[in-house]
């Protein structure tokens, strides 16, 4: 049984989210928690709500153990694109954009 934890329009680009995301899968949650908890990046702290809340919805949905649970899958994909841009010298548009992410986390109940 998986269970599904996510969040949409994440502030950071899915390529940083998933440097981070990928250190955690296969990992056991309290270790998963554990190991966001010393991560020195700045996307560590949504990504470790969106795993509490995938926690949480094991525990309180599905009436699982929390010492069973393992991070079985954990991607970022691309969101929504805004374009911004500045004033550059002699009156240039210089434009960027910034991109959001959806992260979404599967959690899988090992053994009995």
């Amino acid at each position: 049984m998986q269970i599904t934890g996510s969040a949409t329009h994440l502030r950071h680009s899915p390529r940083k989210v998933n440097l981070v995301v990928k250190t955690i899968v296969g990992l056991p949650v309290d270790s998963a928690l554990e190991r966001l908890q010393f991560t020195l990046r700045r996307t560590a702290n949504p990504i470790s709500t969106v795993l509490k809340q995938a926690i949480a919805n094991a525990v309180n949905n599905f009436k699982l153990d929390r010492s069973k649970l393992v991070v079985k899958e954990a991607y970022a994909t691309k969101g929504r694109t805004l374009k911004r841009g500045l004033m550059g010298g002699r009156s240039h548009y210089k434009p960027f954009q910034r991109t959001a992410s959806h992260l979404t986390i599967k959690l899988e109940a090992k053994g009995k």
